[in-house]
């Protein structure tokens, strides 16, 4: 189940980084605004947030234990509803902001370390990983499980590849 779920979240960065590498460079750094994100930026955020979230999910050990109470539930019912409609939030964590100092390529290169890894951890260390177990963290939802980390991923994932599509048709 959870490779399914990696495969499907490396089929639809993959077609994300081809789309963007038809585009001029000079457009994926265009920030619309001074307190705006570029393309490339958007791009990176989405990595880093995949990153930290696999990065939890990998240290079980230190993670594992994590009560999810009916507040975490509802937050993370509030957390996917957001990521899945228009309303504009700013990123919940310092950590999860761009340096917005990498190339297409460079960013690329990044998100398929990311994806392999996990791809590995999971062949290996991560075969008798329980999907339902709360490894994972997000800083508003709180405890969550792998499946559910999965799922917001590829729902943050969404959410932004739409507004790369209006950033890019804007120009």
């Amino acid at each position: 189940m959870l490779h399914n779920k990696l495969q499907n979240l490396n089929e639809k960065a993959t077609s994300l980084i081809e789309e963007l590498s038809q585009s001029p460079p000079a457009l994926l750094t265009r920030k619309p605004s001074p307190e705006k994100w570029s393309v490339l930026e958007i791009v990176e955020h989405l990595i880093i947030s995949e990153e930290l979230f696999f990065a939890q999910i990998m240290n079980a050990e230190t993670n594992s234990g994590r009560k999810r109470t009916l507040k975490h539930r509802l937050l993370y019912k509030v957390v996917m509803f957001i990521l899945g409609s228009p309303i504009r939030v700013k990123a919940p964590s310092r950590r999860l902001l761009p340096a917005g100092n990498q190339t297409l390529e460079d960013l690329r290169k990044r998100w398929l370390v990311s994806q392999e890894g996990f791809l590995a951890w999971l062949n290996s260390e991560g075969e008798g990983i329980d999907p339902e177990a709360a490894l994972a963290w997000h800083p508003v939802a709180g405890p969550m499980t792998v499946l559910q980390a999965m799922d917001m991923v590829e729902r943050h994932l969404m959410r932004h590849r739409v507004q790369i599509q209006a950033l890019l048709a804007a120009n």
